[in-house]
């Protein structure tokens, strides 16, 4: 299907009424355009990552310096795609709609203008989606510099709102299991 201007009309499968910004751990899958292997081979059960490959796990990793209300969690890079889970932490709390006492608000309303001054970027939390766009710029371009010019990941991104710690901890075992179950993959190909 295509729109009126002969673009794919691609459905989005995120929550039109959910904050992507909302504290909380979110499992990702991004994939390489066209299902190309980019990022290593998995041989025996294990992944074994490219030039590519180590670079787009230096870019996630860094993530959180990027930025800072964001933690990483258990990813894996398997040849055309990565699996990740990302953590949004809560920002800090304004002391004028805080439940601290009021004989304790003068001394921390002192404290977050402080912290105001020195880490503006802790009150802004990004989106999921600016994320996910900071982490496929930041890698493509150092990949393409690093001899794969034609290098791309796939437009858009599967998601999964992690609902529970039993839910986490699914998704961490999946992880883990991946490159044993590479032949199975529904994103398995040969290429």
């Amino acid at each position: 299907m295509t729109s009126s201007n002969n673009l794919p009309n691609r459905q989005s499968s995120r929550m039109p009424w959910y904050d992507y910004r909302r504290a909380g751990s979110y499992f990702l899958t991004i994939c390489t355009l066209g299902g190309h292997h980019a990022f290593g081979r998995v041989t025996d059960a294990k992944i074994y990552l490219s030039s590519e490959g180590r670079i787009c796990e230096h870019v996630w990793l860094s993530l959180p310096e990027r930025f800072i209300n964001v933690a990483i969690d258990a990813a894996v890079f398997m040849p055309n795609h990565v699996h990740g889970i990302l953590v949004i932490k809560k920002p800090p709390v304004p002391t004028e709609t805080s439940n601290i006492p009021d004989r304790f608000k003068a001394h921390m309303q002192k404290l977050e203008n402080a912290r105001l001054t020195t880490q503006p970027e802790a009150y802004k939390v990004p989106s999921l989606g600016q994320i996910v766009r900071t982490f496929k710029a930041a890698s493509t371009s150092l990949i393409r510099k690093n001899g794969s010019p034609s290098f791309a990941w796939q437009g858009n991104y599967w998601l999964t709102v992690i609902s529970s710690q039993e839910h986490l901890n699914n998704i961490r075992q999946y992880l883990d299991q991946n490159p044993a179950t590479w032949p199975n993959d529904k994103l398995y190909t040969l290429k």
